[in-house]
């Protein structure tokens, strides 16, 4: 299973968007869309809201809001 951070990162390069114009778009900084990006921070619901508007018309399919819930739970499930 592809991650949602991982598919973040696929649909700003197959908008070839930078980090900071993608961050434009989702109502945040670029330093957070970078922290997204690796693993570092998990979007919080006005985010992964936005992340699923702005990718809804994306070939990959939108990157549902829920997914970052489902990959927490896989992570937390994997980690135990």
């Amino acid at each position: 299973m592809v991650s949602p951070r991982e598919r973040l990162k696929a649909w700003r390069e197959h908008r070839c968007l930078s980090q900071a114009r993608a961050a434009e778009l989702l109502g945040c900084d670029q330093t957070y869309v970078s922290q997204i990006e690796l693993g570092k921070r998990t979007p919080d619901r006005p985010r992964s809201n936005a992340i699923q508007r702005e990718t809804a018309d994306w070939p990959e399919g939108p990157i549902r809001s829920t997914e970052w819930d489902e990959w927490e739970a896989k992570q937390a499930g994997t980690a135990a």
